[in-house]
This record gives C-alpha cells, sequence and structure tokens, in this order.
C-alpha cells in the first residue's frame, strides 16, 4: 500500500534547531552533579512532532504500517538558500518521530525502514513537503 501525507509548510532546518538549542541550554551545578535544563531546541522539536501527527493521523485514518517502508520526502521550498542535507536532518528525525507517537510505527530503525530517498524543487507560494510511504511487501 502507498500512503501520501502533506505537510503545509515549510520546517525548521538542523541548523534552527542547533540554534535554538544553544540558546536554551543552561549548566547549572549541585555539589559535583551538573545538570542540563531543557534546551529551547528540545521544546522545537517536540511542537514540531505535534504539528506533523495531525497530518499522519488524517492520511492513515489509525492504520498501523506493515513494514518494512519505503520514504520518500519530496521539500518543496520557496527558493535555494537553504542546505539540503538540514533540511532533511531536522524533518526525517521529528517526522518518523511522529509516525511512531501516532502508532504507525513501532520504531524507526532499520528493520521498520528499508530506504529513505529525497527530492527537492522550488515552489515560492506554497511551500511544503510531501512525503509518500511505501509498504515493502
Amino acid at each position: 500500500m502507498i500512503y501520501k501525507i502533506v505537510i503545509p509548510c515549510r520546517m525548521p532546518n538542523l541548523n534552527d534547531l542547533l540554534d535554538a538549542h544553544h540558546i536554551g541550554f543552561k549548566w547549572k551545578t549541585k555539589g559535583k552533579a551538573v545538570i542540563v535544563s531543557a534546551s529551547k531546541g528540545s521544546q522545537m522539536k517536540k511542537d514540531w512532532q505535534k504539528k506533523c501527527e495531525l497530518p499522519i493521523k488524517n492520511a492513515l485514518k489509525g492504520k498501523k504500517l506493515s513494514t518494512p517502508i519505503d520514504i520518500h520526502y519530496h521539500y518543496f521550498e520557496i527558493n535555494k538558500q537553504r542546505d539540503k542535507g538540514n533540511i532533511h536532518a531536522f524533518c526525517q528525525k521529528v517526522f518518523e518521530d511522529s509516525m511512531q507517537s501516532v502508532g504507525a510505527l513501532p520504531n524507526d530503525g532499520w528493520s521498520e525502514i528499508r530506504n529513505v530517498t529525497t527530492e527537492f524543487d522550488v515552489d515560492e507560494r506554497h511551500p511544503r513537503i510531501e512525503i509518500t510511504i511505501t509498504e515493502v511487501n
């Protein structure tokens, strides 16, 4: 079976996540122990994970995918300014974690995800990410 999921906007990229992580990163010492507070980067990831869950739920309608699957990410950016690797790194992590959180995938390891491919285009008016999931049987 083949499923198509559309994230109807541009997502942050890996550089945005790293910048947010460093802004919120705080070290607190308590005796010899070092405590690291939650960063803005981790909150950013959680927020985007929640934003991905609704399109996943709408497309899959509660279905648990048969694994392994292939995932194709087709990015439509507003221009060519952002680095492709950084765009994909953030989206892939967030999207696959969202698939797990809604119960569509038990895990995002090698046994569950066989291949991941990417494609990039420019659409100034309608940036989005079209994700095609193919169950490999």
